[in-house]
């Protein structure tokens, strides 16, 4: 699996275009599958954080505060990365 997602990671995630297959490979062998109930919070604004999410199925509502929606992301997009960078 990590094989086929290293490709699509490399392909379809801008974050990951110029990184090589191999070292993709090798983030992906840390990481850790999740699973996510419908309308659970994974990031709020102001929080500090330290981890990046791969969507690998359904998708996540990106909303402000007060509830109004401003994206959705779907597979395989990355929720959280900025956070990796800026802590």
């Amino acid at each position: 699996m990590n094989q086929d997602l290293a490709t699509l990671l490399q392909s379809a995630v801008p974050l990951f275009q110029c990184v090589q297959e191999d070292h993709i490979r090798d983030v992906l062998s840390i990481c850790k599958t999740r699973a996510f109930k419908k309308g659970e919070i994974l990031f709020e604004s102001g929080s500090p954080s330290d981890e990046m999410l791969l969507i690998l199925s359904g998708a996540v509502l990106v909303m402000t505060s007060t509830g109004v929606p401003l994206a959705q992301l779907s597979t395989p997009e990355t929720v959280g990365e900025m956070g990796i960078f800026t802590g």
